[in-house]
């Protein structure tokens, strides 16, 4: 895909695009009742995730900026949470990592193809939500999911996480407005999910798959864009 540079407000009008512009996102049950019940919203709301990646346009806008450290991952209830794992910069907002998701297959998809896998990483700022979507394909045994298939394999056990060792070289990334993908479905969430796809050996994503929730069904786009970004 060729990417092309974008005048100043345009960049600026794309960000806020993406920001949402119906309010920020949290994934608390106690706010859904001012938007919609979370029934109501998740079957009515017109800005939900995930979608296909189809029609998206190419535009060059600031990469995201990593900033996580060492931390661990422990598995409570189904969740995978992660303790003082740092940060990352979103059109100039901090967002805190918050916990980690799987699903098989991707929850996304690009022209209606669904990867076998797709690693959520969530992140959370006092005004919103912050998602990056790692695509996972079959190939070779990716060491850096270890901590992870050791975390779901021995609940209530933390195990050593390099957030950074996750990450695919290349970051470029296609992103948009979404919403959470579970229950209260709460939208304004900044969905970026990297172009670039990260390697797991057959056997780990057995494993991580038996661990895995299902895809929400694809939703509706509804006007919104859906952009490919590149780094300046």
């Amino acid at each position: 895909m060729n990417f092309r540079p974008l005048g100043p407000a345009l960049v600026a009008g794309i960000a806020l695009a993406i920001n949402g512009c119906a309010g920020t996102a949290t994934n608390t049950t106690a706010e859904a009742p001012q938007q919609a019940s979370a029934a109501s919203l998740c079957e009515s709301g017109r800005a939900q995730s995930p979608v296909d990646f189809t029609g998206v346009r190419s535009a060059r806008l600031r990469p995201i900026g990593f900033d996580y450290r060492p931390s661990a991952v422990e598995a409570k209830d189904g969740h995978l949470s992660v303790a003082d794992g740092g940060a990352v910069e979103v059109y100039g907002e901090r967002y805190s990592i918050d916990g980690l998701a799987l699903h098989a297959p991707a929850q996304h998809a690009l022209d209606g193809y669904r990867a076998p896998l797709e690693l959520d990483l969530l992140h959370r700022s006092d005004s919103g939500t912050a998602v990056i979507g790692l695509v996972v394909e079959e190939g070779q045994e990716n060491a850096a999911l270890e901590p992870l298939l050791q975390a779901l394999e021995r609940a209530d056990e933390a195990a050593p996480l390099d957030l950074d060792a996750l990450l695919p070289e290349a970051r470029a990334y296609y992103a948009y407005s979404g919403s959470l993908t579970a229950p209260p479905c709460t939208e304004g969430v900044k969905w970026m999910v990297l172009q670039n796809s990260i390697e797991a050996s057959p056997e780990q994503i057995v494993r991580l798959s038996a661990a895995a929730t299902a895809p929400r069904p694809l939703q509706p786009v509804n006007g919104r864009a859906l952009y490919g970004f590149s780094a300046p």
